[in-house]
């Protein structure tokens, strides 16, 4: 990544919705123009999505 890049801890933080408006802007903005942070940002979105689902299927299971 560049320096200019997002963190992961920002990526979680803009995935779990605990940015400001500015702030949640800002990354949208930054994600559209780097394929980086963009496949990053897809990675964790498609892990925070499956996190719930693996759960509830291991609490069915028991």
């Amino acid at each position: 990544m560049k320096n200019k890049c997002l963190t992961e801890q920002k990526i979680w933080e803009y995935i779990d919705q605990e940015l400001g408006r500015r702030e949640r802007m800002n990354v949208e903005y930054h994600l559209k123009r780097c394929p980086e942070c963009n496949e990053e940002y897809q990675m964790s979105q498609t892990l925070h999505m499956a996190v719930p689902k693996i759960i509830a299927k291991k609490i069915k299971v028991q």
